[in-house]
């Protein structure tokens, strides 16, 4: 194993000093890292920790990393190339079709690729929903209930820490400083998009246009909003 590639690997990414993508590893075993994508604004994902396993091969940087999404209950599929099992499917991790892993690509490529298929609308990237507009039943029924869960799974349980994606529980506090400074900056604009999305949408009915999702349950906006503000007094008393 290349070890300095994967040192330079690790200094080159914190170089950019990225706002939303952060890194954490053990010094002794620098050869898994795992990332936190804070999910982008204007998307459904806003606010959301999105975390990730990344594990660098034996003859790295031949082969690419192996990458496991974090963020999900086994029944969440956030995602066209994030399955509910943590499979991350991506051209460049020889995961999906498209151009391949090369040995020039490295761990900000890879991250970057991660939080680029965080989209407005998510579904595009689906083989077949490429050109799917905006106002179809599906695109607006996968992106209810992508927003849905990421307020769920990946704000609201992950601040009130009913929910850790790491089967090591001594990772998620590497992590906890930079997951309240986002959430203290935006709470006031994620309560008052979701005071929004319990008017609109209030008891979401679960329809054919979330195609390929575990959980079939209603998607309930009113009890939604009553667990992020009840978070919110809870953070405030502390």
């Amino acid at each position: 194993m290349n070890k300095i590639r994967i040192v330079n690997d690790i200094i080159e990414f914190k170089k950019n000093n990225f706002k939303n993508i952060h890194i954490y590893f053990d010094k002794n075993n620098f050869t898994q890292i795992y990332a936190l994508i804070i999910g982008p604004k204007n998307t459904p994902y806003y606010g959301g920790s999105f975390f990730f396993d990344i594990k660098f091969p034996d003859n790295y940087p031949n082969s690419p990393p192996k990458v496991k999404y974090l963020t999900t209950d086994g029944k969440v599929r956030f995602h066209p190339n994030l399955y509910h099992n943590g499979k991350v499917c991506l051209s460049n991790l020889n995961t999906w079709s498209g151009p391949p892993w090369t040995p020039v690509m490295n761990l900000t490529s890879i991250l970057l690729s991660i939080e680029a298929v965080l989209t407005e609308m998510p579904i595009k990237n689906e083989p077949g929903y490429e050109n799917i507009k905006n106002d179809d039943i599906t695109s607006i029924s996968f992106n209810t209930y992508v927003l849905y869960n990421t307020y769920k799974l990946a704000i609201i349980n992950i601040i009130n820490n009913n929910f850790n994606p790491f089967s090591n529980k001594n990772i998620l506090p590497h992590f906890k400083d930079i997951i309240m400074e986002n959430f203290n900056n935006i709470k006031k604009d994620l309560e008052n998009n979701l005071l929004t999305y319990k008017e609109i949408y209030g008891v979401y009915p679960y329809n054919y246009g979330v195609y390929y999702t575990e959980d079939k349950s209603d998607l309930n906006f009113i009890t939604l909003l009553d667990l992020f503000q009840t978070t919110l007094k809870i953070l405030n008393k502390n």
